[in-house]
């Protein structure tokens, strides 16, 4: 078939998302079911340093129930430094350079079921 992108290019897909989806995979594997469906990853700053050096990322996790936040925080805050953790190096190795990653827990009552937070996060074009 036709090429629509360039050979080199693998995605037409920027840094925020593949940053989101590394962040959302790493939540998939240590939350249970109700967890890992009911949240969504923010992206708030995405910065490289100067030469490329290191990348400082600042991402909101997002839950649809307060009751989820101490969930995904964790006693003490062990859970959620440990997929900070488990995120940063998946990051560092698709970058290929150091990551500062910042997470913090959001709460968006029932971001789902609003078009407005759907259209936020990318899951509905805001012309529907």
């Amino acid at each position: 078939g036709p090429k629509y992108f360039p050979s080199e290019l693998l995605s037409n897909r920027g840094g925020h998302f593949f940053t989101c989806e590394r962040i959302r995979e790493t939540i998939f594997r240590n939350y249970k079911d109700e967890i890992s469906y009911s949240c969504e990853v923010e992206v708030v700053s995405f910065k490289e340093s100067f030469l490329s050096i290191f990348t400082r990322i600042e991402a909101n996790i997002i839950v649809s129930r307060s009751t989820q936040k101490p969930i995904v925080i964790g006693k003490g805050g062990q859970k959620l430094k440990q997929v900070a953790t488990k995120a940063r190096e998946k990051l560092e190795e698709f970058l290929q350079r150091k990551v500062f990653l910042t997470l913090l827990v959001k709460v968006d009552e029932d971001w789902r079921s609003k078009d407005d937070a759907l259209v936020k996060y990318g899951y509905k074009d805001s012309d529907m």
